[in-house]
């Protein structure tokens, strides 16, 4: 049974994995500050760059207008000369808007990732839960995941 939806920040291809995959919109600027450096972009140029992305992504009002400043951006980017940057943007076009459209609870992987962190600090920082312990908690959360309980 494939997933309904996937969020994944962009590392992998989760082609066929799931009917929606949603890049994630917290790891997109945050990835781009390594492509302007591979592009040569001095440190302190690179911030306008990611706040410029990081307000299309979370300040637009829609999809339709996230979309179209989207495309101004890489157009600018295009026009810089800053191709990895371009490149790494335009590989997750197509994956900006699912979450929207698709009514996904999350547009970040950020729940997940807090919630890994909390078992990594109960697991082997201060509380040291053992294995088993560790093991009975995921098969509980998954349980509950998988029948939708809260």
């Amino acid at each position: 049974m494939k997933l309904r939806g996937l969020v994944h920040d962009g590392d992998m291809d989760f082609t066929g994995c799931a009917r929606h995959i949603q890049r994630c919109l917290w790891h997109l600027p945050h990835q781009l500050k390594h492509f302007l450096w591979e592009n040569d972009v001095p440190h302190e140029d690179r911030l306008p760059w990611v706040d410029e992305l990081i307000w299309i992504l979370f300040g637009s009002r829609n999809s339709e207008e996230m979309m179209k400043q989207y495309t101004a951006f890489t157009d600018r980017l295009g026009h810089a000369e800053l191709l990895k940057s371009l490149e790494h943007l335009k590989d997750a076009e197509k994956e900006l808007i699912v979450s929207r459209e698709n009514d996904f609870p999350y547009h970040t992987t950020a729940p997940i990732e807090r919630e890994m962190r909390e078992i990594n600090r109960r697991a082997e920082i201060g509380v040291r839960w053992s294995t088993r312990g560790v093991q009975n908690l995921l098969r509980v959360k998954m349980f509950r995941r998988l029948n939708k309980q809260p």
